[in-house]
């Protein structure tokens, strides 16, 4: 920001109001960034400028940077300042869950969903990656059972796992099936070209549809902490039944980074 932007004549906060002069000053910087004044990777205005604008002490400026930060709206680096943050990162990845799981793609193909991903960005399969890998049978949680049409705590298979693209981490999953389908590559780490998908239906099981549901939520601290995510970033939260016909044969759930996806739908008109 420059020293001109600083000095705005509106920036001006009121210390008889009931809303304190943190979040007074938070709410100026915030018209700022949502104007478009301030845009991704722009610097913020030092403590000292802002202590000198506003009359306040150095605790104030720090709270309202802090505001700021929960928000997801900027980040501190330590002795170089605070920036304005992009909601979504440059290289996210473009979810189209219209394409993504079009047959032709792990049938045909041998392409998994999650490399699917990856050519959104020009990524090629060896960026995909997988750690933290465990392979195991638990009771079915409560929400899954719904999905899968068990009683809650019937004994499933999951495969749960932390998906990488490149370096990054971007999901935390945990794919369920019944027992009678978890069998062969299904139960290995690497399940084979075109992933579970492509097993599945080599078990007699057409894939016919999908449903998903999707909520946004802040994540806990073991989930920051494996996404390696900023103060502020959300994660979606995806729960997704696959069907062949009326029948569930996988429920999958994952934990996304928020800034690290774009989903992107298409609708058809009817």
């Amino acid at each position: 920001m420059t020293a001109a932007r600083a000095n705005r004549p509106d920036a001006m906060v009121d210390p008889t109001r009931d809303r304190p002069v943190y979040k007074q000053i938070a709410d100026w910087l915030r018209d700022m960034i949502e104007s478009g004044e301030l845009s991704p990777g722009d610097k913020l205005p030092s403590e000292t400028e802002l202590m000198r604008r506003f009359g306040n002490t150095r605790t104030t400026i720090r709270r309202a940077f802090s505001t700021l930060a929960a928000e997801g709206r900027v980040r501190a680096e330590r002795g170089v300042g605070v920036f304005v943050k992009e909601v979504v990162r440059d290289d996210a990845l473009v979810r189209q869950p219209y394409d993504r799981l079009a047959r032709h793609h792990y049938r045909d193909e041998g392409r998994s969903a999650m490399y699917i991903d990856a050519l959104s960005q020009g990524l090629g399969s060896d960026a995909v990656r997988q750690d933290r890998v465990q392979l195991d049978e638990v009771p079915a949680p409560e929400r899954v059972a719904a999905r899968l049409k068990i009683e809650p705590g019937t004994t499933v298979f999951r495969r749960r796992r932390r998906i990488r693209m490149g370096e990054l981490p971007t999901q935390l999953s945990n794919a369920y099936l019944p027992l009678d389908l978890a069998v062969g590559q299904l139960r290995e780490e690497r399940t084979g070209d075109g992933g579970t998908h492509a097993r599945i239906e080599e078990l007699g099981y057409p894939l016919t549809h999908f449903v998903e549901n999707l909520r946004v939520r802040m994540p806990d601290p073991y989930e920051s902490h494996a996404l390696r995510l900023e103060a502020g970033v959300p994660v979606v939260d995806l729960i997704q039944t696959a069907y062949s016909e009326t029948t569930p044969v996988e429920c999958f759930t994952a934990v996304i980074a928020g800034d690290r996806y774009v989903f992107k739908y298409r609708v058809e008109a009817s």
